[in-house]
């Protein structure tokens, strides 16, 4: 299962139309693929808590990126999770990045934490400690070096300048364009990197289960989507009028690789937790630099054995998501699963027999209070998610 955040039909379908993302079209060919209409709040964290529960944030409790002055835990989270019924059902997991993960549980298997590339949170990161062991090191690189200067080019037509405070005065639009790229792109860039090259590696050892969360297209989207398809000045449109786009021909790469390093007899979930449009921020908004906002239409693909091709998915929910895991590993559903196994995608009979659903058994472990830090707050505000 691979979550792209932020996916958006609208800017996903002419792509995958013209060539530019030839995998996901290859994938959304042979396969099925659905809108999911989800309902507000738009949130990521209980959305994606939603995806990996069959459960509404109203019954797993998780509503938000924090409680208070604390980061949301995975303790804060009442319902059993699809990693936890698959190890109980002794089948192998590999999760990473996926939001409100840490501190990671105990699974069979792998769980690399939200928090794992946070410099400000040392314990819980990972789950097992030395799951990582075999990275030199947890990031792909440097948000803020040379080498991410380099690779940024690929998004922008300008060089981007990591020390550019020592350069350009806070009120200088060479420093805002330089500050915009720092905040919505180098970081984002680098985790979405970092995290697919960790689950390219667990699925070597091919777990039953392998989930990834891909954060780059919600930021991008959220800080270009004027100088993409709005009244852009310009040099706006020149700077950043094609940062969306290649990045989405980027997670059309991210998707290329997982798909190779599952194997052809994979079933592949690809899923957005909200679409995009255009924004105007108020007067006196704290983010102006903000111009696009989420709407409730999300993107679903299903591809793989089994999968009707051009299947009608009848009005997919992101609640379905997990149930339909559950009955594609062969294993019993836990009780209080709100969504429904998405059948008519697959060929009659093939998905295993339906098994009657079992009492969870979740007992999460208590977790420090941990403050948000401030890169994470700085990050979030950013984002438009805390003001």
């Amino acid at each position: 299962m691979v979550g792209l955040d932020g996916l958006d039909w609208d800017v996903l379908r002419p792509m995958l139309a013209d060539g530019r993302m030839p995998n996901l079209a290859r994938l959304a060919a042979s396969g099925s693929t659905g809108t999911m209409i989800v309902p507000p709040p738009l949130r990521s964290p209980a959305i994606w808590t939603s995806a990996a529960t069959g459960a509404s944030p109203d019954a797993h409790g998780v509503k938000d990126f924090f409680i208070g002055t604390r980061r949301t835990a995975s303790s804060d989270r009442r319902v059993e999770a699809i990693w936890e019924s698959a190890s109980f059902s002794s089948k192998t997991v590999a999760v990473v990045g996926w939001l409100a993960t840490w501190p990671a549980e105990a699974v069979r298997g792998v769980i690399v934490s939200d928090q794992a590339l946070n410099p400000n949170v040392r314990e819980g990161r990972v789950y097992p400690p030395d799951a990582l062991k075999n990275f030199k090191t947890w990031a792909a690189w440097d948000a803020f070096g040379q080498e991410s200067m380099e690779r940024l080019k690929r998004f922008i037509p300008f060089e981007w300048v990591p020390r550019y405070p020592r350069y350009w005065p806070e009120d200088s639009p060479q420093f805002k364009r330089h500050e915009l790229v720092a905040k919505r792109l180098a970081y984002i860039f680098m985790r979405d990197e970092s995290q697919t090259r960790m689950l390219e590696s667990f699925l070597r050892t091919k777990p039953d289960l392998g989930m990834v969360h891909l954060w780059g297209g919600d930021f991008v989207s959220h800080a270009f989507w004027r100088a993409a398809f709005g009244d852009a000045s310009a040099t706006e449109r020149l700077d950043f009028g094609n940062v969306i786009t290649s990045y989405y021909q980027y997670l059309d790469e991210l998707v290329g690789r997982l798909a190779r390093a599952a194997g052809p007899d994979t079933l592949l979930v690809l899923l957005s937790d909200h679409g995009f449009t255009s924004w105007t921020p108020p007067p006196g908004d704290t983010h102006p630099f903000l111009t696009g906002n989420h709407t409730p239409q999300a993107v679903l693909i299903l591809s793989g054995p089994g999968v009707i091709p051009n299947a009608r998915m009848e009005s997919p929910r992101i609640v379905d998501v997990t149930p339909t895991l559950e009955r594609w590993l062969g294993i019993a559903p836990v009780s209080g699963r709100e969504g429904r196994v998405l059948e008519e995608v697959f060929q009659p009979g093939f998905l295993p027999p339906s098994l009657p659903p079992r009492a969870s058994t979740r007992r999460p472990a208590p977790s420090a209070p941990s403050a948000l830090s401030p890169a994470e707050i700085e990050r979030l505000r950013a984002s438009g998610y805390l003001r």
